[in-house]
């Protein structure tokens, strides 16, 4: 039996919330193609697909029936579905937190917040290796988080983080997409328009299965 590390795949995407929530949506659609139970935890309805999947074709639509939306509101709602997911009759290969800064916010004691922080991250790790032992196979975790929450707490628990960075050309911005500590050109992607965009995810999404 392998260890926790190597049966739960850790992913952590920063950056503003217009380009965090595409990967994610971008990487509940590509394990959910690979015939994985996604289970994605997000506090607000998503009112509307991206527009690159309106009129979708029908193996479009099957493949989204395997990504299950839950609307938790906070962080004991959260803690509810970890301990509980499981038990699930259709047990998730991958679970994807958007926003998990929202899931731990801060209080007025700096100390509390990191242990409230690590006892976050290690449920969630906990809940998904709990998962990977039923299934028989590695599964995958990902979540986003707004830059400025980043913390020493989540390279602890999280081993893949990627950051995203727009430069200040308003007239025709380039976002930078980076493997955080890789000094490896192949880790480090720009791009500008939406078609470029997808392009790159896939790409990134890659290197996550593989990691």
């Amino acid at each position: 039996m392998f260890s926790n590390i190597e049966r739960v795949r850790r992913t952590l995407i920063c950056g503003p919330p217009e380009l965090t929530e595409t990967f994610m949506f971008e990487g509940a659609a590509h394990w959910a193609k690979q015939g994985s139970r996604v289970i994605y935890v997000t506090q607000n309805p998503i009112e509307s697909l991206p527009p690159k999947y309106h009129d979708a074709p029908k193996p479009c639509v099957d493949t989204f029936q395997l990504i299950k939306f839950m609307y938790l509101p906070d962080h004991k709602s959260l803690m509810e579905l970890l301990v509980e997911l499981d038990t699930f009759a259709s047990l998730p290969s991958a679970l994807l937190i958007d926003k998990l800064d929202n899931y731990a916010e801060p209080t007025t004691w700096r100390g509390d917040y990191d242990v409230l922080l690590a006892k976050t991250c290690s449920f969630i790790i906990d809940a998904m290796n709990a998962c990977s032992r039923i299934l028989g196979k590695k599964v995958h975790v990902c979540a986003s988080l707004r830059p400025e929450t980043v913390g020493k707490v989540h390279f602890v628990y999280f081993d893949n983080v990627w950051k995203f960075s727009i430069d200040n050309n308003l007239a025709d911005p380039i976002i930078t997409l980076q493997k955080a500590f890789c000094t490896n050109g192949d880790r480090l992607f720009k791009f500008r328009s939406l078609e470029d965009r997808t392009v790159v995810l896939k790409q990134v999404l890659r290197f996550v299965d593989e990691h």
